[in-house]
């Protein structure tokens, strides 16, 4: 039997079981004959995020998506084994509009409030925060989120963040770093790798730096423009 390992949510494998191992891959040799049974068993231990003890394979990245505008929910982990302390990372998003006010002097300021109403061309604040209420940390949170239809993200939000960003221009299907670029047909008939236009992103990635504490929140945000 062959065994591998994925440091990246099980999108690549290899023989490295360096810490953050997200997933484990088990591979027969030989063919299971009818009848025949096959077990395998792994271990690990909860990443003290206080005093900087890492795990092995317990050392795992929990995602986190939204769903709509009502909130979000986590990804569920793998059963903990006895003993050990799973987080539990919660969404909850807050969604404001900017208000654009001139004064005598034309000097103009930006405010927000309740996105209760908005119109064609207002700017949409979403502020998604991601808050730890399990009993043990959470290693490298991942949000996603989805573009609201009828909205145009606004670039210009997320060029100087702390967080690492990535986008989707397919709805989730593949992801590539913030921004986003795309290849088409050029004038002289190669293909060319240009800057993905706002619209084209669909879906938004966060992907906090460290491992999230229990009872500790960090905020991400971006902003849209209505159609």
């Amino acid at each position: 039997m062959t065994i591998t390992f994925s440091h990246d949510g099980g999108v690549a494998y290899d023989g490295s079981d360096a810490a953050p191992v997200t997933h484990i891959r088990w591979q027969r040799t030989s063919p299971l004959a009818p009848g025949e049974r096959n077990d395998v068993v792994s271990s690990g231990r909860p990443v003290d995020a206080a005093v900087g003890k890492k795990g092995r394979t317990d050392e795992r990245m929990q995602s986190v998506e939204k769903r709509g505008a009502g909130g979000g929910r986590a990804w569920p982990s793998p059963r903990e084994p006895s003993g050990l302390r799973p987080p539990k990372v919660d969404i909850t998003v807050q969604a404001q509009k900017e208000v654009v006010t001139v004064d005598a002097s034309g000097k103009r300021s930006v405010t927000l409030a309740a996105a209760k109403d908005a119109a064609s061309g207002d700017v949409l604040v979403y502020t998604l925060r991601a808050a730890n209420n399990g009993t043990g940390p959470a290693v490298h949170p991942r949000i996603e989120d989805p573009i609201p239809e009828g909205t145009v993200l606004v670039l210009e939000s997320l060029k100087k963040v702390a967080y690492g960003v990535e986008a989707s221009l397919d709805h989730g299907k593949s992801w590539q770093p913030f921004p986003a670029s795309l290849t088409r047909v050029g004038a002289n008939g190669s293909n060319e790798t240009v800057p993905a236009p706002p619209e084209a992103t669909r879906q938004l990635r966060f992907v906090l730096d460290g491992p999230l504490a229990p009872g500790d929140g960090r905020d991400v945000t971006f902003k849209v423009q209505i159609r």
